[in-house]
C-alpha cells in the first residue's frame, strides 16, 4: 500500500511537470530528430595516415575534417534544397599507391561510397582515379599535379592545382606584363 500510495504521488507529480511544459518537450523531441534523423552525404578517402608521405596525408586528412565540420556546423551541404551533413570513411593506404588503389575499389563496392576525397601525391592519385573512372564515381583531389593525370581523357577526376607544367605561366605571364620589367625577368619568354 505504501509503495503504490508513493507511486501515484511520483506519477502524478511527473504529470503536472510534463503538461506545464508540454511545448518544451515538444520543441525537444522536433529538434532531436531532425538532428538525428538528418541524412548524410558520405565521402571516402585512402590516405598516408602512416608511412614514407605519413606527414603530408595526415595534413590532407586534416584539411577535409576543417571542411567537414565547417559544412556541418552550417547545417550540411544544400542539394536540391535539402541539406546533407557530411560523413567521411577513412581508409590508411600506408603510401602505397597500390594499396590506395584497392581501399578505393573497397569504398566504391562494399562501403558504396561515390565521391571520392583523393590521396596525397601523384602516384597515388594516378592509381585511384583509375578506380574511380571504372565504377563512375567522382574523385575530387588537392595532393597531386603530375601532368600525367589529365592526359587519359577521364571524366570523373577533378583537381584543384594547376598542373606542375603550367605552375610558372601565370606569375611569367604576369611579370611579361610589366613596365618596366624587373631586372629577373627572363627575356626567352
Amino acid at each position: 500500500m505504501i509503495f503504490s500510495k508513493y507511486s501515484y504521488k511520483i506519477n502524478l507529480r511527473l504529470k503536472e511537470e510534463v503538461e506545464k511544459n508540454y511545448f518544451f518537450w515538444i520543441l525537444l523531441g522536433i529538434v532531436t530528430t531532425s538532428v538525428y534523423s538528418q541524412e548524410k552525404i558520405q565521402f571516402g578517402a585512402a590516405l598516408s595516415l602512416t608511412g614514407k608521405l605519413a606527414k603530408e596525408g595526415n595534413l590532407v586528412k586534416n584539411g577535409y575534417e576543417l571542411w567537414k565540420e565547417v559544412v556541418n556546423k552550417k547545417g550540411g551541404i544544400n542539394i536540391g534544397g535539402k541539406k546533407y551533413l557530411v560523413e567521411i570513411i577513412y581508409y590508411d593506404d600506408e603510401s602505397d599507391p597500390n594499396r590506395a588503389a584497392k581501399l578505393i575499389e573497397k569504398l566504391i563496392t562494399e562501403d558504396k561510397v561515390k565521391l571520392i576525397l583523393g590521396p596525397y601525391g601523384s602516384d597515388s592519385v594516378f592509381s585511384t582515379s583509375a578506380i574511380t573512372e571504372k565504377y563512375g564515381a567522382l574523385m575530387v583531389q588537392g595532393g597531386a599535379a603530375a601532368n600525367k593525370l589529365y592526359t587519359r581523357g577521364f571524366k570523373n577526376l577533378f583537381g584543384i592545382y594547376t598542373v606542375a607544367s603550367e605552375y610558372m605561366a601565370d606569375a611569367l605571364s604576369y611579370l611579361k606584363d610589366k613596365n618596366p620589367k624587373p631586372s629577373t625577368y627572363l627575356t626567352t619568354c
